[in-house]
């Protein structure tokens, strides 16, 4: 009989959580004892999926807390990747959500490509996360992508779509920068997630 692969298999750092340090990551707010009594669950029972949208929430946090306590599995800062493994689709498959759990835990800088991880079909684009330097606390940052004119608000974060190989990008931010440079022209990497601008 096949043995059905847990999310701690995926996540071995779900072990080394502890309850305390769980924050509530997640715009709906578990409380802190929905939070350790799913953390315990998701050890006893990580084969388990969540069904209802408080656990999806409360797992999100917990899968955030334990990439945040060691990324070096997910995230390599020489090559500014982030690698999700395939297989977390099994119980999260809103790719765009899982995409920013990752990218808030190891909390990049600049320019960083988001890529799937799969045991049988190896590595694979799913897009681009550009994190540009604010240097205002309000107003909208100006991006050309492939020849459309998009603004994002300051404070926001917003996908844009992008499953080109490689997508042209020319930022032209007078209240932000990318690299140290206010006016960049790009070339980042696409996929199924596109663009994942982050101006917060």
């Amino acid at each position: 009989m096949q043995r059905v692969v847990g999310l701690l298999d995926i996540i071995p750092q779900l072990s080394s959580v502890k309850p305390e340090q769980l924050s509530n990551y997640s715009k709906k707010d578990p409380s802190s004892e929905i939070l350790a009594n799913n953390l315990n669950n998701r050890i006893l029972y990580s084969g388990a999926v969540p069904f209802t949208s408080q656990e999806l929430e409360s797992d999100l946090t917990i899968l955030h807390q334990a990439i945040a306590s060691n990324p070096g599995g997910f995230y390599n800062a020489n090559l500014r990747s982030i690698y999700i493994p395939e297989k977390l689709l099994n119980f999260f498959p809103d790719l765009t959500i899982l995409a920013w759990v990752f990218i808030d835990a190891v909390n990049p800088k600049g320019i960083t490509q988001i890529i799937l991880k799969s045991e049988t079909l190896g590595l694979k684009s799913l897009g681009s996360l550009i994190r540009p330097e604010l240097k205002s606390s309000s107003g909208a940052i100006r991006i050309l992508v492939e020849g459309k004119n998009y603004e994002v608000k300051i404070g926001t974060r917003v996908s844009l779509p992008g499953d080109s190989n490689k997508i042209d990008i020319k930022f032209e931010p007078d209240k932000a920068a990318v690299l140290g440079k206010e006016l960049t022209s790009l070339e980042v990497s696409g996929g199924k997630l596109g663009l994942l601008i982050d101006a917060r």
